[in-house]
């Protein structure tokens, strides 16, 4: 089954974890699926484009943007976890069942 929507997710490169809760095109609509996945696996599949940002951390102040930088911090568009999640179930094929919200 192909996941369809996103519904909320949560991304953290330092404890190693990508949980997210979907549906699938032949879902209910009241009920989601739950994963928890390895971020080393958005990596692996090739979805992980961030930056490592203390490379440049010589190159300009914390000041100077007037925001601190969490390395734990990892944004990634619907669309790209979306598609990382069609081509993950796909490969490793094991989708998990449907829960009520």
């Amino acid at each position: 089954m192909e996941v369809v929507e996103i519904i909320s997710h949560f991304i953290s490169k330092e404890s190693n974890i990508i949980r997210v809760e979907f549906k699938c095109i032949n879902d209910e609509f009241d009920k989601v699926r739950t994963d928890t996945i390895e971020y080393d696996k958005l990596k692996e599949y090739g979805y992980d484009d961030s930056v490592n940002f203390n490379d440049f951390s010589g190159d300009f102040e914390e000041d100077e943007w007037e925001s601190e930088y969490d390395e734990d911090e990892f944004s990634i568009d619907g669309d790209v976890l979306l598609e990382f999640l069609r081509e993950y179930y796909l490969v490793e094929g094991d989708l998990p069942g449907e829960e009520y919200l």
